[in-house]
């Protein structure tokens, strides 16, 4: 039996905790893969065997990419087929900008929005057409906490995400149509195209970002945005973002 496309994406992204199991046997696959027991069934097993050999290609012949330490943002090293994880050292660099006396308010969701897009852009590479926005949702929601907390409105990783989706409703088919974009242009590439997407995920990102902190912003004066605001907002960030994107890629941050 061979694994479709979709069981592919699927496996990976139970794997890297990207999505929950839905499933008793995607339950027990997850504890298989966290040593607490061994694959039974033949599906099962070939998945566990996609999983290995797939960790062993990007273990062996996939060099890191790195985005180099900047005063802007944070320093990122993201492996092909792996999720970017938001390590403890981000964290206090984030933690930093946001308690800097020297920065105005900002001046600081600025540089996290970079931080954050930076972030998502580089996970343009990984190998998967259509699984970016389960990867780059629960990296916007961390960012999107500290921006939040920025404005003077806590909020959890998982209001967030809610918030991101409202605003993918909102949005509608635009946004759809983007992420479809990018899923076939890596196809038709063979791989290279996650690399010429970059300025295109750093837009969506871009968009997103501006978005949650226009909100926020709002919300801390008590007020709400209605869904023309939040489409205008959308449109104008990311022509911004994918100009921003572009001068990014074009300095070399992406590939140092």
């Amino acid at each position: 039996m061979s694994l479709s496309k979709e069981e592919k994406e699927r496996v990976l992204a139970l794997a890297e905790g990207i999505v929950e199991p839905s499933s008793g046997m995607e339950k027990h696959f997850v504890n298989v893969l966290n040593g607490k027991g061994t694959a039974c069934s033949p599906i099962e097993k070939e998945w566990l065997e996609y999983w290995q050999s797939t960790s062993l290609v990007s273990e062996q012949t996939d060099p890191a990419i790195h985005l180099p330490h900047q005063d802007t943002g944070v320093s990122v090293e993201v492996m092909p087929h792996r999720k970017k994880n938001i390590t403890e050292r981000d964290k206090s660099e984030i933690t930093e900008i946001e308690h800097r006396a020297d920065l105005t308010d900002d001046q600081k969701v600025s540089r996290i929005t970079h931080s954050a897009c930076a972030t998502c852009a580089l996970m343009a590479v990984q190998p998967l057409p259509f699984a970016d926005i389960f990867i780059l949702t629960p990296i916007q929601g961390y960012f999107g906490t500290r921006i939040a907390a920025i404005r003077g409105v806590p909020v959890s990783e998982t209001e967030v995400a809610d918030l991101i989706k409202e605003i993918v409703g909102i949005i509608g088919m635009g946004f759809i149509a983007q992420q479809a974009a990018i899923g076939i242009w890596k196809m038709v590439s063979f791989g290279a195209g996650g690399l010429l997407t970059i300025p295109l995920v750093y837009a969506l990102s871009y968009a997103v970002m501006k978005v949650i902190d226009a909100y926020y912003s709002a919300k801390a004066k008590k007020r709400k945005l209605s869904d023309d605001q939040i489409k205008g907002i959308w449109k104008n960030a990311f022509r911004e973002g994918k100009r921003k994107g572009k001068e990014a890629k074009n300095k070399g941050e992406f590939n140092k």
